[in-house]
């Protein structure tokens, strides 16, 4: 993994940079460190201002990432054309993030252990947001208890 971080290039979007744009190539990946980004397409960009559960859906923020489309691109080894974007991606706020260029994903992965490479890459992705939203429903359920807590403390 620290062979891997030699590669991750600090960037910083401000509010409504497109990042990424649909029909483009995905040169890069993006692990969203802080900040809230939407992803959208051309066929569901109408729907999704009216939809808020929809909204959410389509959001990045701490500890997603974006352009898994290039792992197999990089492991293939006769690489045609870069995977082309499906979605825009949009900073809702201002976004740090770290991007992987495809060509040194591709230089990474070329090592021998490239397979755990790939999986340590998004395992270690996954769980932070795995532990981003166990703290979210942690939070959820202790505010709930306080305001119950208010709430019988009112009544008497």
């Amino acid at each position: 993994m620290g062979y891997l971080c030699e590669f991750l290039k600090p960037v910083f979007f401000i509010e409504r940079t497109r990042i990424i744009r649909e029909g483009d190539p995905i040169d890069e990946m993006l692990f969203v460190l802080k900040g809230n980004l939407w992803t959208y397409t051309s066929r569901n960009v109408a729907t999704t201002s009216s939809n808020s559960s929809r909204c959410r859906e389509n959001r990045l923020k701490d500890g997603d990432f974006f352009g898994e489309e290039l792992i197999a691109w990089a492991q293939n080894e006769h690489p045609s054309n870069l995977p082309i974007s499906a979605r825009t991606i949009q900073a809702l706020s201002e976004v740090e993030a770290f991007v992987l260029m495809a060509d040194d994903l591709k230089h990474v992965l070329s090592l021998r252990h490239c397979d755990r490479a790939a999986l340590l890459l998004q395992s270690h992705w996954r769980f932070r947001k795995f532990l981003r939203d166990r703290r979210a429903k942690q939070k959820s359920i202790l505010r709930r208890v306080r305001n119950w807590a208010a709430e019988l403390l009112t009544v008497e």
